[in-house]
């Protein structure tokens, strides 16, 4: 199924700085804090488990920063799907629909792109404080 086809956003959400087509300021402006609330959640929910992750193994910390980015742009997705409604003016039965449908695309999309954030994670696990501690105390 193309997420198009049933109307709802494709791909994650991006960082515009004009008018996004004929569309006007109101989607340029949700779309922009669809990309905060995406980057906002990767980077509070790998915070929040930083200490944990610093003594887990490589592969739990690229799942975890993979799993991040899927349920972060599901979020994303169900407030780019609800914007959608609003623009096809549909009732309350459109806004769960395009939301749902928004959501499942973006934990889609952030099961495809997730390896991402995953190996920003698992590089900064890999150059940790104590991985600098062991290289300076070499050089000394």
């Amino acid at each position: 199924m193309v997420p198009s086809a049933v109307g709802v956003p494709y791909g994650l959400p991006g960082l515009h700085v004009t008018e996004f087509g004929d569309l006007g300021w109101t989607w340029t402006i949700w779309e922009t804090l669809a990309a905060v609330l995406l980057v906002g959640l990767v980077t509070v929910r790998l915070h929040r488990r930083a200490e944990r992750l610093a003594r887990s193994h490589r592969v739990r910390v690229l799942l975890c920063g993979w799993w991040s980015c899927a349920l972060a742009a599901a979020a994303a997705g169900g407030v780019r799907g609800a914007v959608t409604a609003g623009f096809a003016y549909s009732g309350a039965g459109g806004y769960l629909t395009y939301a749902l449908y928004g959501g499942f695309f973006g934990l889609l999309w952030g099961l495809c792109l997730g390896w991402l954030p995953g190996s920003v994670a698992l590089i900064a696990r890999l150059s940790g404080p104590a991985r600098r501690r062991a290289v300076s105390a070499a050089v000394s």
